[in-house]
C-alpha cells in the first residue's frame, strides 16, 4: 500500500537528522534542528541544538587547553635553553678553574724540584732523613690511600709533627696536583702552632710563615699568617673549631691532622665527634645526579599525549596540561635553585680571593683525617674511627730535657722582689740552710702557694708538687731558692 504524504515529510526529516547526526559538522546541526521543528519533532530538535552547543562548547575547551599546552611546551622548551647555557658555563669554569689548578701545581713541583736539589735544601734533606718518621713515609701515604683515617703513634722527638704534614704535601706536589690539596694541622697550644710552623717553613726554603708564595702558614688567636697560596696551615684546636661553625664542610681542605690527641681536652674530644660526622658526609659515595647539578636539575621529558597532536579527547587535554603546569613550576624552583647555586660559587670565590682556600669544585673532595699520638694507646682512637690502621714509630732523635720555673730564674737572674706574696722570707731549705722561714701571716692564698711549691717546714706541711725534688732544689741559689 503506498505511504501517505505525511509518512514520506517524516521519513525524509528522519533521514535529514541521521545524516546530521553522522557528519561531525557545527553547521548541518542547526539544520537538521530546523527540519525536526517544522516536522513537529520538538524533542529531537531540542536534542540536536544540545548536541550542537555541546560540540561547540567541547571544541572551545579543546582550543583552550591547545593553547595552555603550548603555552607550558614554549616554557619547558625555554627552561631547557636556560639550562642548557648554565650546564654550558659551568664547564666552561669548570675547565678554566682545572687548567688554572694545573698550571699552579706544575710550579709548586718545579719550585719543590728545584729547592730539593739546590744545597740548602740537600742539607735539610739529610737533616729530615735522620729522623725516625722518615722511614714511615710510603708506609703512611699507602695507609691514606686505602683509609680515610690514620693513626701515628710515635715518641716525642721522632719528628711526627714535622714532618707528617710535610710528607702528604709533597706526595700531592710531586703528583701535580698540589694545588687542590689543602692540609690543616691543629695544636693544642698556640706557642706549638708558631714555632712548628716556622720550623716547617725553614725545612722548605720559605722565609717565614705566611710569605708571599710560601705554602706553609698559622693561624692562632690574635695571630695569622696566612695567604691564598697557603696549603699547610698550623691553628690551634679552637681556630678549627670556629672554622667548622661557619663552614661545616671545611671546603677546601683535603686533610686533617690531629696532633698530640692523647692530651684529652673537652675541645679536642669535640672536634673528634665533629670529624666523625664531618667524614661521614663528605665521604659518602656520591649519587649520579649529586656529579652533575645541570643534570640533575633538567627537567623530565614530557609525558605522552601532553603535545597537541596526542590527545584523543577532552579528559586527555586536561590531563596534560596538568601535568605541563605542574612541570612549569617545578622547572621555575629549579631555575631559582640554580640561581642561588650560582651565588654561592661567586660567595666561594671571593672568599678565595680574601685568602681562604678554594673549593676547586662544586662538590669538597673526600676528607682525610690523621691523627698523631706520643702514647702507646693509639687502639682507642682506632676503634673510635672503624679500627682504621696505625703506624708506630719508634725511637727518638732529638733527647727531651725537663726544665722547671725554678731553671728559668736560675738561667735568667730573675730576683722576685722580697714583698711579693709568693716570696720566701729565710735562707734556703732544711735544717742545715737554716729552714724557711714562711711567713703567712694568716693569709690562706699565700700559705698554699708556698705548700704547693715547695712545702713548709715551719709550719710543718709537706709539698704538694709531685715534681718537688729536695737534692735537685739544694743545687738553686739562694736568690732562686727565695
Amino acid at each position: 500500500m503506498p505511504r501517505s504524504l505525511l509518512e514520506e515529510k517524516q521519513q525524509a526529516g528522519a533521514d535529514a537528522r541521521g545524516a546530521a547526526a553522522a557528519t561531525p559538522s557545527s553547521a548541518s546541526a542547526p539544520a537538521a534542528a530546523a527540519a525536526a521543528a517544522e516536522d513537529g519533532d520538538e524533542a529531537a530538535a531540542a536534542q540536536l541544538l544540545g548536541a550542537e552547543r555541546a560540540t561547540a562548547g567541547e571544541e572551545a575547551e579543546e582550543w583552550e587547553l591547545a593553547g595552555r599546552g603550548a603555552a607550558a611546551a614554549a616554557a619547558a622548551a625555554e627552561a631547557d635553553r636556560v639550562l642548557s647555557q648554565m650546564r654550558e658555563e659551568a664547564a666552561r669554569r669548570d675547565k678554566e678553574e682545572r687548567a688554572r689548578l694545573a698550571a699552579r701545581g706544575a710550579a709548586m713541583r718545579d719550585r719543590l724540584v728545584a729547592w730539593q736539589g739546590s744545597p740548602e735544601g740537600r742539607r735539610w734533606a739529610r737533616e729530615r732523613g735522620q729522623l725516625p718518621m722518615a722511614a714511615m713515609r710510603e708506609q703512611l701515604a699507602a695507609a691514606l690511600a686505602t683509609s680515610d683515617v690514620v693513626v701515628v703513634s710515635g715518641e716525642t722527638g721522632s719528628g711526627k709533627t714535622t714532618q707528617v704534614p710535610q710528607f702528604i704535601l709533597e706526595e700531592a706536589i710531586l703528583a701535580g696536583c698540589g694545588a687542590d690539596v689543602s692540609v690543616v694541622v691543629t695544636q693544642p697550644r698556640r706557642i706549638a702552632a708558631t714555632s712548628v710552623a716556622e720550623r716547617v717553613a725553614a725545612e722548605r726554603g720559605e722565609p717565614k710563615p705566611g710569605a708571599p708564595g710560601g705554602l706553609v702558614g698559622y693561624h692562632v688567636r690574635l695571630d695569622a699568617a696566612a695567604t691564598r697560596d697557603t696549603r699547610l696551615l698550623f691553628c690551634t684546636t679552637g681556630i678549627l673549631l670556629r672554622r667548622l661553625a661557619s663552614d661545616p664542610l671545611l671546603s677546601g681542605v683535603t686533610h686533617v691532622i690531629v696532633d698530640e690527641v692523647h692530651e684529652r681536652t673537652m675541645q679536642g674530644d669535640f672536634l673528634m665527634a665533629l670529624l666523625k660526622r664531618l667524614m661521614r658526609r663528605r665521604n659518602a659515595a656520591p649519587s649520579p645526579d649529586a656529579a652533575d647539578p645541570a643534570a640533575a636539575a633538567a627537567p623530565a621529558p614530557p609525558p605522552a599525549g601532553s603535545a597537541p597532536g596526542g590527545a584523543r579527547n577532552a579528559e586527555d587535554w586536561e590531563k596534560a596540561t596538568e601535568q605541563a603546569q605542574s612541570q612549569h613550576s617545578q622547572q621555575q624552583q629549579q631555575q631559582q635553585q640554580q640561581q642561588q647555586q650560582q651565588q654561592q660559587q661567586q660567595q666561594q670565590q671571593a672568599a678565595a680571593a680574601d685568602g681562604r682556600p678554594e673549593d676547586g669544585g662544586r662538590r669538597p673532595p673526600r676528607l682525610k683525617v690523621v691523627l698523631m699520638s706520643a702514647t702507646l694507646d693509639s687502639g682507642l682512637y682506632s676503634a673510635y674511627f672503624g679500627g682504621c690502621p696505625v703506624l708506630s714509630c719508634s725511637g727518638r732523635t732529638f733527647p727531651v730535657e725537663r726544665l722547671f720555673l725554678e731553671d728559668v730564674y736560675e738561667a735568667t737572674g730573675y730576683r722576685l722582689d722580697p714583698g711579693a706574696r709568693a716570696a720566701l722570707r729565710g735562707g734556703g731549705r732544711g735544717g742545715a740552710a737554716g729552714g724557711i722561714k714562711a711567713a703567712a701571716k694568716g693569709d690562706a692564698r699565700r700559705a698554699g702557694l708556698l705548700r704547693s711549691g715547695w712545702g713548709d717546714d715551719e709550719a710543718g706541711a709537706g709539698p704538694v708538687n709531685p715534681h718537688f725534688d729536695p737534692d735537685l732544689y739544694d743545687g738553686y741559689s739562694a736568690v732562686t731558692r727565695r
